[in-house]
């Protein structure tokens, strides 16, 4: 049987129904997403796992999936979702991939998933808490962390990335942590 903890990689998130018949519309949450959900030429038809709002999932299989343009939604058919209506009410559903569809990163690149829970401390050991999010900003990435923190992804401040330890050691600056004093001066 099945399970979400097959599917740990968080694809994106179904926003509606596309056209009449069951296609859905999905909203990336990385850039390197739509490789997780698109078949490639040599697939064998395989699964994704779906989890609503209330965190009950259920398995698919993605029969096709394609993107049609540089940027927007993926337009994903599912099996047994055969009209408009059974698309719709998927919308809001999280769409999970298994992790053997990454794509490999070269060194120095990391899945935001996979940085999220991460325990970000300075060099000087000042907790900065952990990493809830990473805002993609035009110049670099950005980390946010649950004590205020924003951090510039950028080796200026990210000294090592450590997925194995769940840390990121990030160079002392005292304007990195919401209400420190460096933080208050600029204000």
């Amino acid at each position: 049987m099945l399970e979400q903890g097959d599917y740990r990689t968080l694809a994106g998130i179904i926003t509606g129904a596309h056209g009449v018949q069951g296609s859905v519309k999905v909203k990336l949450l990385t850039p390197t997403a739509a490789a997780l959900i698109t078949p490639r030429p040599s697939d064998q038809p395989f699964l994704v796992w779906l989890v609503n709002d209330s965190g009950v999932g259920r398995s698919a299989q993605v029969l096709s999936a394609k993107r049609p343009g540089a940027s927007g939604p993926v337009i994903v058919r599912l099996a047994d979702v055969n009209d408009r209506t059974a698309a719709e009410l998927l919308a809001g559903y999280e769409i999970y991939a298994p992790e053997t569809r990454r794509l490999p990163l070269d060194e120095d690149e990391y899945f935001v998933e996979d940085l999220i829970g991460l325990r970000a401390v300075s060099d000087n050991a000042t907790e900065l808490g952990k990493i809830v999010n990473v805002l993609q900003q035009p110049a670099n990435d950005v980390y946010e962390t649950d004590l205020g923190a924003l951090i510039p992804a950028v080796k200026q401040y990210i000294i090592k990335i450590d997925i194995g330890e769940r840390t990121v050691l990030v160079r002392d600056d005292p304007g990195l942590l919401a209400g420190s004093p460096a933080a208050a001066d600029v204000e």
